[in-house]
């Protein structure tokens, strides 16, 4: 890159950056005002509230929460799986392949948040317009992560079996699921890990869970019960992160293990 690109491309950026916010009209002398709100909005909450009785509540909505988002993953994966086989390039033929994509992209357009509502308005308030919210947003993501780990997959293992007169179906179940599998129990891990903190945004709007006990003592403005509620939330999706790192780390490792059995892979061509 020339000299002159590298000072056009921070100088474009920045411009950008300043008409973005002369656009948007933002007043700057408001945020010393914003900052003085969150001073009386610290002194507010302090200190939490550790009352029994709310612990308990709090602690009811957390796993109702969790149980959203697994049932959620649960669902979302076994809906994702023949959508992502149909999706990708290498599976499929072509129309099916245009035909899975527009299904998941249909569905990845709206974000959970938009999913819950519609779900709120067909299925009530509840936990069960939560999971059904959940599980659309999921199927339509980890399809996209799924028949792209597909199509990343080297193609040695499916032209071998193609040549032995396999089926697509074959070609898929045999070969590339096994092949994939340790990317696919990452991203199912990873759906999990992002459902629980979508759980916690979905029960704002009555889909079930500890968002909604939140949206609760915000709307009367009870702030040491909501700070409480925010320190759950904190410590539930850290404890989510490190082990589902520590989780994808081991699948990691096992990346050279030996994923699919040659003699399998050939009795499927006889068959």
């Amino acid at each position: 890159m020339t000299g002159w690109r590298r000072t056009i491309v921070p100088v474009a950026v920045v411009l950008v950056g300043v008409l973005a916010w002369w656009g948007l009209a933002i007043d700057a002398a408001r945020l010393g005002e914003s900052l003085r709100a969150v001073g009386d909005l610290g002194r507010e909450s302090w200190p939490p509230e550790g009352e029994r009785w709310f612990l308990s509540l709090v602690w009811d909505g957390l796993v109702e929460t969790l149980q959203i988002a697994y049932l959620a993953t649960l669902f979302g994966a076994l809906l994702s799986l023949p959508l992502a086989m149909v999706a990708a390039r290498n599976l499929a033929p072509a129309p099916l392949v245009v035909a899975a994509r527009t299904v998941a992209s249909a569905i990845r357009v709206l974000p959970s948040l938009l999913w819950a509502i519609l779900a709120v308005l067909v299925f009530g308030y509840g936990p069960l317009a939560g999971v059904v919210a959940m599980t659309l947003y999921t199927v339509g993501y980890l399809a996209k992560l799924q028949y792209e780990a597909f199509e990343g997959l080297h193609r040695d293992a499916l032209d071998a079996v193609r040549a032995m007169g396999a089926s697509r179906f074959q070609q898929a179940w045999h070969v590339a699921l096994p092949e994939a599998g340790n990317a696919l129990r990452s991203q199912i891990l990873f759906m999990l890990e992002y459902n629980v903190r979508a759980g916690t945004v979905v029960g704002i709007v009555g889909a079930g869970g500890i968002g909604q006990i939140l949206m609760q003592y915000l709307t009367f403005g009870h702030y040491d019960k909501l700070l409480t509620i925010l320190v759950v939330m904190f410590v539930t999706v850290a404890v989510m992160d490190a082990l589902s790192l520590l989780v994808r780390q081991r699948f990691l490792e096992m990346q050279d293990a030996p994923r699919a059995r040659w003699r399998d892979v050939a009795r499927v061509g006889q068959g």
